[in-house]
């Protein structure tokens, strides 16, 4: 089902063409607090990852426009239709790429997620933050329905002192 759903999406950005689609991104509207939170952390020489199921093109602007160097997201070839899937598995992967690449010990990597799809990463980080409505009830992870990016950066620095 998701890959059909993603082969659909993929046949109308296509139909679309990149600049038409590129042309979303210059509306979005932040959630306040977002930018101070990322600043905030890479400020304390955290490193701030995203991860996301969505398109790589989609996860590339916007880490771009927060200032966030590493980030993974489904690929799509424009020219060949080719679809690099990325799956919940793929996120905890990329959790433990960026802490080895960045030597972060296990006991200081936080996962922040706000769907199902996320557990997996929550479960494998050693601390983590779920935004989503109801609580997985995860060992070491907030429920924070409500937060924001700005508050779960305090809690994490908060945690580190």
């Amino acid at each position: 089902m998701t890959i059909t759903a993603r082969e659909e999406m993929a046949d109308w950005y296509i139909e679309e063409g990149r600049e038409s689609v590129d042309s979303f991104f210059d509306s979005l509207i932040w959630a306040e607090g977002t930018h101070a939170g990322i600043k905030s952390l890479t400020a304390n020489g955290w490193l701030v990852a995203s991860a996301s199921l969505t398109w790589s093109f989609g996860v590339e602007r916007i880490a771009a426009d927060l200032g966030i160097d590493e980030f993974l997201g489904t690929g799509l070839d424009w020219d060949t239709k080719q679809i690099d899937h990325v799956y919940a598995g793929d996120k905890v992967d990329f959790l433990h790429r960026m802490a080895a690449k960045y030597e972060i010990p296990a006991d200081r990597t936080y996962a922040v997620g706000d769907s199902g799809g996320d557990v997996p990463m929550l479960k494998a980080a050693a601390h983590g933050f779920f935004l989503g409505d109801y609580d997985p009830q995860i060992p070491g992870v907030t429920h924070l329905s409500e937060a924001s990016i700005d508050m779960i950066a305090k809690h994490i620095l908060n945690a580190e002192n």
